[in-house]
């Protein structure tokens, strides 16, 4: 988190207060001990939660997990009610690795996914054991946030991933931002180049809700794990506050 707040202190105007809602303990129920949204959460959506997401004009999510469960995620919980808060001309930024649904029945109509700039998750064929961005790896920008003249940074990745996967962003609605560069393992061990999809950050049209499906941090180090592609460490930070800055996150 602390990577984080470095940002948003770098990119808002000095002195401009950040509200921080830690939503990362959950509370324990059900007869199986599922372990879903956070206990700092409104047990009831309706108006409590609603209500108090539209106190803000800006919201800046970071999580682990958004779009897998919608029981198991705190996204869903709060997408569901976010309409006053875009009504009112809310804008988000969301952070978060995009990973296949546990069981993709039970997230259909998840309501993080219709929020996102997604048009749908990837299931992996039978075929296919797990996608690989390998580090080094190219993420390539190929388009530029609206409102925005400045080129987004080329990035690379910095370390080995597997558990955080491309996403689909199709759409009139969608803008893609960056592609990464996958490399598939099927299960009989052949490797090749994933092809489709390979969308790893996107923005909705309007410029109202952004999506970058990489982590940009070592969680444990604090150090960048995605770079330029010519190696600069900062590269990350400012594709990030080129997302700010076309979402109308007040600037300095």
């Amino acid at each position: 988190m602390a990577y984080h707040r470095a940002i948003l202190r770098d990119f808002l105007p000095p002195g401009m207060p950040i509200d921080e809602w830690d939503l990362s303990q959950p509370y324990v129920t059900g007869s199986a001990g599922n372990t879903p949204r956070s206990d700092a959460l409104p047990p009831v959506p309706d108006p409590t939660l609603r209500q108090t997401l539209a106190l803000w004009d800006y919201i800046y999510w970071v999580s682990t997990a958004t779009v897998n469960s919608i029981v198991g995620n705190n996204l869903p919980y709060a997408a569901a009610v976010m309409d006053l808060f875009f009504e009112q001309g809310g804008r988000i930024l969301v952070h978060s690795p995009i990973t296949q649904p546990r069981d993709p029945e039970a997230n259909l109509g998840n309501p993080a996914i219709l929020m996102l700039p997604l048009s749908d998750l990837l299931v992996l064929p039978d075929t296919v054991r797990r996608l690989e961005l390998a580090s080094g790896a190219v993420i390539t920008p190929i388009n530029t946030p609206p409102g925005v003249t400045e080129p987004l940074p080329p990035l690379q990745s910095k370390r080995f991933f597997i558990n955080e996967l491309p996403y689909f962003s199709e759409g009139a609605t969608i803008v893609s931002l960056y592609e990464a560069d996958y490399q598939y393992l099927s299960r009989s061990g052949r490797r090749g180049s994933w092809p489709h999809p390979r969308t790893v950050a996107s923005i909705s049209i309007d410029a109202r809700v952004a999506l970058f499906g990489l982590p940009l941090v070592n969680e444990l180090t604090g150090e960048p794990v995605l770079t330029g592609a010519d190696g600069n460490p900062e590269a990350g930070r400012q594709a990030v506050m080129l997302l700010l800055r076309s979402l109308g996150f007040p600037e300095r």
